[in-house]
C-alpha cells in the first residue's frame, strides 16, 4: 500500500515535466550576476589552491619555512629536526 501511494504520488508530481529525448541537449542560460560570481568562485579557488600548493613545497623543501619538527615524547622519539630535544609535556 505504501508503495502504491508513493508512485501515484510521484506520478502526479511529474505529470506536468516534459520526458527528456534522446539526442536533446536542453540548455539554460545564466544570468551575468550568476557568471561573475561563478568566475569569483573558480578564481579564488585556483588562488587558494596556488597559495596551498606553494606552502606545501615550501614546508617540504625549505627548512626555514617548516621551523624545528619533534615527533615523540622525553625518553623516546621517531624524529628531531637539528638543534631541538625531546621533551615531555611538561604535566
Amino acid at each position: 500500500p505504501a508503495a502504491r501511494s508513493q508512485a501515484a504520488l510521484t506520478r502526479s508530481l511529474m505529470s506536468d515535466v516534459e520526458a527528456p529525448t534522446p539526442g536533446r541537449c536542453i540548455r539554460q542560460s545564466i544570468t551575468r550576476t550568476e557568471g561573475v560570481i561563478a568566475a569569483c568562485v573558480l578564481l579564488w579557488g585556483l588562488f587558494a589552491l596556488v597559495i596551498c600548493t606553494y606552502a606545501a613545497i615550501g614546508k617540504t623543501f625549505d627548512p626555514i619555512v617548516r621551523g624545528p619538527q619533534v615527533i615523540g615524547c622525553k625518553g623516546w622519539g621517531i624524529y628531531k629536526s637539528e638543534g631541538t630535544e625531546f621533551r615531555g609535556f611538561g604535566w
